[in-house]
């Protein structure tokens, strides 16, 4: 009786470290992760103040921006797109008489073969 009680009691507390060393592994990882939540919370909340010191500073820039400078900038950027197409034309424009010098220079050496060849 006495070896069934000792290995009992072996058992048990075998099964009792087990036990605690589980709930020391939950504490540490349940401790881990409560950090990286707060990280994470910790990161949220400076993006967010981030994001509302970009929004205050538009608003600020918004009203400190006189009726004459946004008329600027509204000319500025028409002018710039007309600049952009008038590239874009000229560009077309380039290209169309490369095109042609080429076409005349192929024509001319062909002319010159039919010439050379008649001679």
């Amino acid at each position: 009786d006495e070896s069934k009680s000792s290995s009992e009691k072996l058992s048990q507390s075998r099964s009792e470290a087990r036990v605690e060393r589980r709930r020391i592994r939950a504490a540490k990882s349940s401790k881990r992760m409560r950090k990286k939540l707060a990280l994470q919370e910790e990161e949220a909340k400076r993006r967010s103040m981030v994001e509302a010191a970009k929004a205050e500073e538009q608003d600020i820039r918004r009203m400190c921006t006189l009726p004459e400078e946004e008329l600027a900038k509204a000319v500025v950027d028409q002018l710039e797109e007309r600049m952009t197409k008038i590239d874009a034309l000229l560009e077309k424009m380039q290209d169309e008489e490369w095109a042609e010098d080429e076409g005349d220079d192929m024509t001319s050496a062909n002319q010159k073969k039919q010439d050379g060849g008649l001679i």
